[in-house]
This record gives structure tokens, sequence and C-alpha cells, in this order.
């Protein structure tokens, strides 16, 4: 039996070897973008890797304020390095058994300057400074630079006081008796650069009875950081006429030393703490 051959066409031989190139073109170019894929999450999963973290303790629930903490109340998470707070709590151990100062919310970070080591010491005679006596005084909105003195600021204490025996200043005094008998005032500033420890019944950790941080206009009484020595001269003064307080811009320490200011025209409407003039009365019938 014989056998044909018959010759394949030219053209059919040449284009499937270009299908077979174009095939293998496509298989290298599939196998270069997975390689370059591959690459990509492995570059991604060693920097993710690489986060540092450490362990912080925060509040599984809200913790009210003066609650004393246990450990249900607390749970640890990794956070990153940047994250943690510096005085943050790393071990719940050393926070179990504190006292929360203010209320931390669920998920925060528990602070080492936010709880006391027991509920007495959250008490407001632990508030005042080393060496110092929390003195009060007895105010009136308008005393209170208009309500918004807070706890935590400094203040001028000044008194106004009444003059005994003072000369007339020809005449030019504001004030009068019934009588028509001029009376002498003299504005003195009392004591400088005082910190104020509470306004009416808030302190500055907000542990009394009042947490509300909106101003007090109808607070009755200031609550003053002093020496034992100025305790005695604020308790004077209260005694011997009207004190008010002057509010300092906040950082600001300045102590400058003022002379007492007279109700005379001349002092008041030329600027006023001028020198004290020799044969003017001061507070309390001292003559100059």
């Amino acid at each position: 039996m014989a056998v044909t051959w018959t010759p394949r066409d030219p053209a059919a031989i040449a284009s499937s070897g270009s299908n077979r190139r174009i095939l293998l073109i496509s298989l290298v170019l599939g196998l270069l973008a997975a390689l370059l894929l591959w690459r990509l999450l492995a570059s991604t999963q060693a920097k993710t890797v690489q986060v540092n973290t450490v362990p912080v303790v925060v509040a599984k629930q809200d913790i009210p304020a003066r609650t004393t903490i246990t450990a249900g109340m607390l749970d640890v998470k990794q956070v990153p390095k940047g994250v943690r707070l510096g005085s943050a709590f790393t071990d719940t151990k050393a926070a179990v058994g504190q006292v929360a100062r203010v209320q931390v919310n669920a998920g925060e970070q528990v602070l080492s300057d936010r709880v006391a080591a027991s509920v007495r010491d959250l008490d407001f005679a632990a508030q005042v400074p080393a060496g110092m006596r929390a003195a009060s005084i007895t105010v009136a909105e308008v005393v209170t630079n208009g309500g918004l003195i807070e706890p935590g600021d400094e203040v001028d204490v000044v008194g106004v006081f009444e003059v005994q025996g003072g000369a007339a200043a020809n005449g030019a005094s504001f004030a009068k008796d019934a009588g028509g008998t001029v009376k002498h005032f003299a504005a003195v500033t009392v004591l400088t650069d005082v910190k104020v420890l509470a306004v009416a019944q808030r302190s500055d950790d907000g542990v009394s009875s009042k947490t509300s941080t909106k101003a007090q206009p109808d607070a009755k009484s200031v609550t003053l950081a002093v020496t034992p020595d100025d305790a005695q001269k604020l308790f004077l003064a209260d005694q011997m006429g009207t004190l008010r307080l002057s509010l300092h811009k906040l950082g600001e320490h300045d102590a400058p030393q003022l002379n007492p200011v007279p109700n005379t025209l001349p002092a008041i409407g030329g600027g006023g703490n001028s020198q004290a003039q020799p044969g003017q009365t001061q507070p309390g019938g001292a003559t100059q």
C-alpha cells in the first residue's frame, strides 16, 4: 500500500510558531508578576513584625472616682511604644488596690498620677503643699474676678480698709458718712502670688463634693495656700476690711512692691501707687 505525504503549508507552520512564542512570553510575564507580588507581601509582613509594642494597663470598665481598683476592672494590652503614656502602669499588680482620684473611662490607660494609695490620701488636706496652710476667706462674686477664678490659679489678695484719723486731703476724698465727715480708705496688696486651692467646695483635683468645672459666680469662699505667718495676716485683714482677688496671667509669678492707694482724687485719678507721703495715715491708724 502506497503512503502519500502531503507537505504542510509554510504559513500555517509560521503561525503555530508565533502562537507558541506568545504563550511562552505570557507565561514568563505571569511568573514575573507573581514573583513581584510575593516580594511585596513579604516586605509588608516584615515591616508589620518590626513594630515595637509594650504592655500597658487599661480599664476594662468605667472606674468611678474614689473607687478602689480591683483586678477585674483591669486588662493588659500590647500597644505601640509611642502610644504608651509615660505614667501608665505596665503590670496590673501595681494598680490593684489603688484608689482612682478621678474617673477612668473604659479603654483608657491607667496612670499612676491619677490614683492614690488610699481614700485618705484623697482628702483635701493632702492637697496642701508642704509647709503651707490652707486659709479660707469669705468672698462674693465680684471679689472672685467675676466668678472666673479656678483652683490652681495664682492671685494677689488686695484689701480695702477704712483709715482712722486721716487728713482731709483738700476735700478730695470720695466717701462721707451720714454726718458729712470725710471717710478715708486705702487699698493695700496684702499677699502676692498666692495659689488658689479651692473655690467654694471644688478643689483642683476634683475630689471635693462639687466636681463641676464651670465658673461659680455665687461662690462664698476661696481657700488659699499660704505660709503660717501669712495666714495670720490674711485673717486679720479679712476682719478689718474687704478682700478682693486679683488674678495673675497663667505662668506669671511676679510680686511687685506696691504702695497703698488712698481714696483721693489725685491717687485714683493720677494712676495711684505713688509713694506714701509723710503724714499720710496708713491702715490701722499708723502715720508715716
